[in-house]
């Protein structure tokens, strides 16, 4: 009978070790107040909201009375970097600083105007610049962080890694930097992190992890753990990567949390962190919910291809299915005669050149039943497939051709081969690639759906295991993503951008709205709550949801192409 007690006893304690917080219960969103400012993201420091403008500057606005917002000034307008995404601000001793972010800038690489601009706010009225720091390349996401008597960027500068080490063929300057913002007037590059750099990944690992519709080789945003110890990288295709950073000049790699399935997109976004950091949440801004897969008779097994947003669906084709011959035609510009007559075929065609629409437009009157097209430099871009950006009507030949026919585009490599390119010797330029006189293609189109919310263990950072995921019933739904397509206006339900407070995640999931997220049981996520644009203004376009901020009892929602909603949690 003892013994039965002491079972009892032990059984019970350790169900107390795993039961989940209380859970939450439902919230009711109300619209508060607006301020109607073009842009892309907002956050928020002391009485003041920082609102991205799609000129390429931040708004600075006064959200003592979030009910009537006012605006009260405006940096400096930086439209040669291609506008700003996210912004931050911290105290320096007696000064407030803001931190902004210039994006893709001029390529080559390295460019001489993006990187981080400091500005002191200290009288928000008048911001004045005191500091620049050159990434060498553009910045959309950022964090920073206090650490002991430093303050530090974790900058991700997008596509540094690639375009410095010309995609893998050697060593570059990674996506993530480490500054020293601790005297904002003279910012200081503690370190850089990429793939390459690191011995356990390197150039193999940059290469064959690019995945889904669209092959995406950088790093999306940055999150630091609470105790400045660690720092969590996003990387679109690469899933989340934990460093290690208590030597800020030296990170080191202590897990990654990959993805369960090779054929699945990709696009790791954004991360927080549940449950004293041992809980990680991503978010997956999945653009692209259908991928092609393709077969054919000069590869073994398949490739991946990615399709076209404006041109017809293969989706909606038999079978979801389109194939035949396969030509190359070249580059296919007006102009460009015809290396093959595509007439009744599959027109292979070089992405460099003229645009993509006028090279479908010209295939298509010339009988094409789809278009394929890749870069047959593998150093214009990776080996990498995406999907084309071919719109529904082009001008050309003096009138305006509406597209017919699927677009899809592959990688170097997949290109080269079903196009039989060879050398002078006769010899493929193509790997892994079989020789036919008569090339056949078939692709099948694949509904993946937009991209949701995922849970992962990570008390052992080197083996994370996944605890749940949530979706919204639109970013699953196949008639919503077809819908969503040319001629109709493109919308994306996906998520992207997280804040999480106690056990309620508020997710931005673009036409979705704002999703509320009950997490006390991350293996069953569930919502509690969602905003989807009641009350806004009559002139305001249909909800983006993107950035979102908790302040003071407040939701600081900015919306693409809007701007900034204030709403508050009603009984």
């Amino acid at each position: 009978m003892g013994i039965s007690r002491a079972l009892v006893a032990v059984v019970v304690c350790l169900m107390a070790g795993l039961r989940s917080p209380a859970q939450e219960g439902t919230v009711k969103l109300k619209l508060i107040g607006t301020v109607q400012i073009p842009g892309a993201g907002v956050s928020v420091f002391k009485n003041l909201a920082l609102v991205s403008q799609a000129q390429g500057s931040v708004a600075i606005v006064d959200i003592f009375n979030p009910a009537v917002p006012v605006k009260i000034s405006e940096i400096p307008r930086y439209p040669e970097a291609g506008g700003v995404e996210e912004t931050r601000a911290f105290q320096a001793g007696s000064r407030d600083v803001l931190v902004v972010p210039l994006g893709f800038g001029p390529n080559p690489f390295p460019s001489p105007v993006t990187g981080l601009r400091l500005f002191d706010i200290t009288n928000p009225a008048q911001p004045v610049q005191i500091g620049f720091f050159n990434t060498q390349h553009g910045v959309l996401h950022f964090d920073v962080v206090p650490v002991r008597d430093r303050i530090l960027g974790l900058i991700v500068s997008v596509q540094s890694e690639a375009w410095s080490s010309r995609f893998g063929s050697q060593r570059g300057l990674g996506d993530l930097q480490i500054v020293d913002l601790t005297h904002p007037e003279n910012p200081v590059l503690l370190s850089e992190w990429g793939v390459l750099d690191e011995p356990s990944l390197g150039q193999e690992f940059f290469r064959r992890q690019q995945r889904g519709a669209r092959a995406t080789f950088w790093a999306e945003r940055v999150r630091a753990s609470a105790d400045g110890k660690y720092v969590y990288l996003a990387y679109a295709d690469f899933g989340v990567m934990t460093l290690n950073i208590e030597n800020p000049a030296r990170p080191l790699l202590v897990g990654r949390v990959g993805f369960e399935d090779d054929q699945e997109e990709g696009e790791a976004f954004d991360v927080e962190l549940a449950r004293g950091g041992t809980v990680l949440v991503r978010s997956h801004l999945v653009r692209w919910p259908f991928r092609i897969h393709l077969t054919s008779n000069v590869f073994v097994g398949g490739r991946v291809a990615g399709e076209g947003a404006n041109t017809p669906p293969i989706y909606n084709l038999p079978n979801r299915t389109i194939g035949g011959q396969a030509v190359w035609v070249g580059p296919g510009c007006p102009g460009d005669a015809y290396l093959a007559d595509p007439n009744g075929k599959i027109a292979l065609i070089a992405s460099e050149g003229c645009g993509l629409g006028v090279k479908a437009a010209r295939a298509q009157l010339a009988g094409a039943t789809a278009v394929v097209f890749f870069a047959t430099d593998p150093l214009v871009a990776p080996d990498s497939q995406f999907p084309p950006g071919v719109p529904g009507s082009v001008s050309y030949g003096g009138s305006q051709v509406q597209i017919t026919i699927p677009a899809m585009g592959v990688g170097n490599n997949t290109g080269l081969c079903l196009a039989q390119v060879a050398d002078a010797g006769g010899n493929l330029l193509a790997v892994d690639c079989l020789k036919n006189s008569t090339v056949v293609l078939t692709g099948t189109s694949v509904f993946q759906g937009y991209g949701g919310v995922r849970f992962y263990d990570i008390r052992n950072p080197a083996q994370p295991s996944r605890l749940g995921t949530y979706n919204t019933p639109n970013s699953l739904d196949v008639n919503v993503a077809l819908a969503a397509r040319y001629p109709n206006p493109a919308f994306l339900y996906a998520a992207s951008h997280m804040e999480l407070v106690g056990n309620r995640l508020y997710v931005g999931w673009d036409a979705d709205g704002l999703r509320v997220l009950d997490i006390s049981n991350p293996s069953a996520a569930r919502e509690i709550g969602s905003w989807t644009g009641a009350g806004a203004p009559a002139d305001a376009p249909r909800i983006r949801a993107w950035e979102v901020h908790r302040h003071r009892g407040l939701i600081l929602l900015s919306s693409i192409g809007y701007g900034l909603y204030i709403l508050e949690e009603v009984p």
